[in-house]
């Protein structure tokens, strides 16, 4: 009885085995298949993104670069206000200095 029974276990497993091979090859591509879109779905979000920061990285550094053009500018305009100021100062003290040599005479 133990080896009819052992026999007819035996008979159905080899007939489900090729149906289970079967199965498993099946899921195998199907996850091959669902894994390659997807790997393929993050490479071009991937090229999206990298496309829109760089994009948006030249905006930025255009702007960056207008504002130092603009800082440079004032700076200049500083720097020749300063000289005059202080060319004007200097007079200022010359006639001071004469004055108060007048004064005293």
């Amino acid at each position: 009885m133990f080896t009819l029974y052992m026999y007819i276990l035996r008979v159905r497993l080899c007939t489900a085995l090729p149906h289970a091979t079967l199965f498993i090859r099946v899921f195998l591509l199907s996850s091959r298949r669902s894994s390659a879109r997807a790997i393929e779905e993050l490479q071009r979000t991937l090229i999206e993104v990298e496309t829109r920061y760089k994009t948006e990285i030249t905006r930025i550094k255009k702007k960056y670069e207008t504002d130092i053009r603009e800082l440079e500018g004032a700076l200049d305009n500083a720097n020749k206000a300063n000289a005059e100021y202080l060319k004007q100062i200097r007079s200022l003290q010359q006639r001071v200095k004469v004055c108060s040599g007048s004064i005293l005479l």
